[in-house]
């Protein structure tokens, strides 16, 4: 047994090893450059749509039963807690600075869009039971991003949000992982609005 697995950890290393010489060495500047590029070709289709009030529109989605009415907050609430660290840095004069504005303007805007009832990218959260899982997505954005996020969402803005996210807490949660997701939606209304006795023990 020992001696198979020592011949196979030598075939795989006989493998791989051609493959380290021509590995090219890229720079901290191009890693950087190629995540941004990689981030920004996943967010566009969600965040332009979100923000031109025509993601229900466009958005593909693949998914059994019903689940396709909640495919939309699955894509924004995951999408924003992804990129929330990124945006809080801010906008700056750098070109990765300009398109961070470019992409906090499009959040803000699209997340107003989608917890306002008369828009037509208006998102479920408070049916069962999959939105609990994204909003707590969202919510973690939230939290990720309070000044870019959060600090410039407009008042009006602000109470809708607060209003789905309260609205998801009425989700009663199976006995499996979705007991967690109601941590992040308790810990973003207690940090924007006081709004005792949400959290389960």
């Amino acid at each position: 047994m020992r001696n198979s697995l020592k011949i196979a950890v030598l075939i795989l290393c006989t493998i791989c090893l051609p493959f380290t010489g021509n590995a090219q060495q890229t720079t901290g500047k191009e890693d950087r450059a190629f995540w941004v590029e990689n981030l920004t070709r996943i967010a566009d289709p969600v965040l332009v749509n979100l923000s031109n009030n025509t993601l229900k529109k466009n958005m593909p989605y693949e998914s059994l039963g019903n689940r396709h009415r909640f495919s939309h907050l699955e894509a924004v609430g995951r999408l924003v807690c992804g990129i929330a660290p990124w945006l809080e840095l801010g906008p700056d004069n750098t070109p990765e600075g300009k398109l961070r504005e470019k992409y906090i303007n499009l959040t803000v805007k699209g997340l107003k869009n989608a917890v306002n009832p008369e828009a037509p990218d208006y998102l479920v959260f408070g049916e069962p039971s999959q939105p609990l899982v994204d909003a707590a997505f969202l919510a973690q954005g939230l939290l990720r991003a309070p000044k870019q996020l959060w600090g410039n969402l407009d008042p009006q803005a602000k109470e809708w949000m607060i209003t789905e996210l309260k609205r998801s807490r009425n989700i009663k949660p199976f006995e499996s992982f979705l007991l967690r997701p109601s941590k992040p939606l308790c810990w973003s209304l207690q940090e924007n609005v006081t709004w005792n006795g949400c959290c389960m023990e």
